[in-house]
């Protein structure tokens, strides 16, 4: 697991403590078959029917979208004033005021076997998850019953983090 940045509050640092996690490197390895297999579709249609290729234009491009999104893919955690801010760059932000928080747990995470792959995932009970890999990782439960679960490194000091912001709001 590669963890891009941490921040810790400090005298010398303003800035909320943040933690970016991306997929391992093997991960391009989902990307790469599509791209070849749309590309390779795409060239068998301008090979065998050259007038049709700005008809399927789309294909190639299809291919390139999904390769960037999974090269652009990670999870951030937030912990800013009174808000703990989970993110699936690079489409979902979930922002749980901490007093709607009732549980905060570490957990162990297989992300093949609990969330069927990577990425923003459904689990088991409907448990949100942001999933870079399989590892420790922390288990927020909302007042609405909604759980959330992401994959850190070090997920017991997010779990301190989040325990003491939420006393000191009580």
């Amino acid at each position: 697991m590669t963890l891009e940045q941490e921040r810790h509050p400090s005298p010398t640092d303003d800035g909320p403590p943040r933690a970016t996690v991306r997929p391992s490197p093997w991960s391009a390895l989902i990307a790469l078959p599509v791209l070849v297999v749309t590309l390779g579709v795409y060239a068998l249609i301008i090979t065998s029917d050259p007038d049709a290729a700005p008809a399927y234009l789309w294909l190639p491009v299809l291919g390139l979208a999904i390769t960037a999104v999974i090269g652009s893919m990670r999870g951030e955690i937030c912990m800013t004033g009174e808000t703990l801010r989970l993110r699936a760059f690079p489409f979902w932000t979930f922002t749980i005021p901490v007093n709607r928080i009732q549980a905060v747990e570490v957990t162990s995470v297989d992300a093949f076997a609990d969330f069927l792959g990577i990425g923003l995932r459904i689990g088991q009970g409907g448990a949100v998850g942001i999933i870079m890999r399989s590892g420790p990782a922390l288990a927020i439960t909302a007042d609405s019953a909604k759980r959330y679960i992401m994959v850190l490194p070090e997920p017991e000091k997010w779990q301190e983090r989040i325990l003491e912001s939420r006393a000191a709001d009580i």
